[in-house]
């Protein structure tokens, strides 16, 4: 029985099962550790929510001193006037209680013309749990049994091929 094909498709496949594991393994040496992604020079804008707020109510105090539109423009020069509104109509039915802050989104409101439609009220939602700590460990752990897995198949397939190739050594005929 000639083995070379078996042996040879056996061998391919420990090589690209080699290859896939180190690939895993480069992609998140270089994706976590070696160049991480890091925001630089993010846009207002591009921020997450709870900081576009915070930003517009600093432009709103900055505003409320100075009174200069010209930099009340540029602020907001890039902002989607459709984005601003609906964090301008956020902040404003949070900020029922407080009449000078609410005052001074409205003085900005008038000063970049905006249109702010009233915000509907939101219709609750089960609330999903963050994942935190608890969420990264379980897929830290998913990454180690999949590497898990995968190393003892890549070990299974050596050594069967190991074991193919000490019976091809074997002649008939001529004892050991």
């Amino acid at each position: 029985m000639d083995f070379s094909k078996f042996t040879a498709n056996k061998q391919n496949l420990a090589l690209v099962g080699v290859f896939l594991i180190g690939l895993l393994i480069g992609w998140l040496l270089i994706g976590w550790w070696l160049w991480p992604v890091s925001w630089i020079n993010a846009d207002p804008w591009d921020l997450r929510p709870e900081f576009k707020k915070e930003y517009v109510k600093m432009a709103a105090d900055s505003y409320a001193l100075q009174s200069d539109k010209k930099s009340l423009e540029k602020r907001f020069a890039g902002w989607p006037r459709d984005d601003l509104a609906s964090v301008l109509a956020e902040l404003k039915e949070e900020l029922k209680g407080e009449g000078a802050l609410a005052l001074r989104l409205d003085a900005i409101k008038d000063a970049l013309g905006v249109q702010v439609k009233p915000t509907p009220s939101p219709t609750p939602t089960p609330s999903q749990a963050k994942g935190g700590l608890l969420g990264l460990l379980l897929k830290l752990l998913v990454i180690i049994i999949a590497l898990a897995l995968m190393g003892i198949i890549v070990w299974r397939l050596f050594t069967r091929y190991k074991k193919l190739a000490r019976k091809e050594e074997v002649t008939p005929g001529i004892p050991r």
